[in-house]
Formats: structure tokens, sequence, C-alpha cells
């Protein structure tokens, strides 16, 4: 019910007056059920509301049991993985296409640049990475990831070695990355 002189929504407390502001469950059982109340009576509603009024021991003993509420869960990193795979299947880059398996990141091992006239320092920063073309900022971040792993300093024993290369890692990734914003 709402108040169309002033365009207001009062109060659902018996015999209050006032702008009802903020919404608060009714039914514990379903929580999409709402009214509407003022500041100060949403305050009282709220210490007096027992999300579990009415539910039996067993009924709230299978809710404790069910942590995710029936929620579709996924490992963690799968769903990276999923959207992944989806956003290079819809943005053209479906492996199956070139001859790879669309679900594997092997490359094969002779594969030759087919575009000459990528800059030189470009050409560089892929080697630095590993990467290949097409050149894509998902297959280069997994790649700048995958080398900074392999070359961090705490996991290696040279770290003087390490940090060297983990800087030239660094500026190929950005190189590679402002390439790709500038062709985009």
């Amino acid at each position: 019910m709402v108040n169309k002189v002033l365009n207001i929504t009062p109060c659902a407390w018996p015999y209050c007056k006032k702008e009802g502001r903020f919404s608060a469950p009714c039914d514990p059982r379903n929580l999409r059920k709402r009214i509407i109340l003022c500041d100060e009576h949403i305050i009282t509603y709220n210490k007096s509301w027992n999300g579990l009024d009415g539910f039996t021991a067993e009924e709230i003993f299978n809710m404790q049991e069910n942590p995710a509420w029936d929620k579709p869960t996924w490992k963690l990193g799968e769903k990276q993985k999923l959207q992944e795979e989806i956003f290079n299947f819809t943005h053209g880059s479906d492996k199956s296409f070139k001859g790879y398996d669309f679900f594997s990141d092997d490359m094969p091992i002779d594969h030759v640049r087919k575009n000459l006239k990528m800059p030189k320092e470009v050409q560089e920063a892929m080697d630095i990475l590993e990467t290949y073309e097409p050149l894509e900022m998902v297959t280069v971040k997994k790649a700048y990831k995958k080398k900074v792993k392999e070359n961090h300093p705490d996991r290696t024993k040279n770290k003087l070695q390490a940090e060297e290369n983990l800087k030239q890692i660094n500026l190929a990734y950005h190189k590679l990355k402002n390439y790709l914003k500038i062709k985009i």
C-alpha cells in the first residue's frame, strides 16, 4: 500500500504513520515475502525475529547438514576453466578449427608464426612467455602465470637469476598486453 499523494510506503506496524524505509522478512519459510517498517520499528522487529520459528528439529538438522542449500557448487578453479573455455569458444578461438583439441592446452612443437607484420619486440615477448598465435589475452595470462610460478625467487636456488627472469617475464607480459589493447 503506497500513499499516492506523498509517494511513500507507510510503516506496516499497527497505528504507525511514519514512512517505511526498511524491508524485513515476515515468514521464515518464505524469506522473499517482506514487510516494510520505519527505523524505529525495524529495530524492535529484528530483536524479536526468529528465523527458525515454526521449523521442527529435524528440518533444522537437515538445513545444517547441507551448507550449500542445494545451490550448484564447483571445485575451486573448475568454474573459471569452464568460463575460459566458453569465452574461447564464443570469441573464435575454438582450437578444433586449427587442428587442436578444444579441451587441451597442448600446442604443436613445430609451431611457426604466420604473422610477419608483428613487431619484433612482440615476437620476442611471445618467445619469453612461450605463447603462440592466435595471440589472445586468455592464453597470454595463462602463460604469464605459469612462467611466474616457475621462476619465482622462492622456488629456485639461484635467486638473482630468478629475479632477472621475473623482470623479463613481467616486461614481456606488459608488451603483449599493450599490443593486444592496440590490436583490438
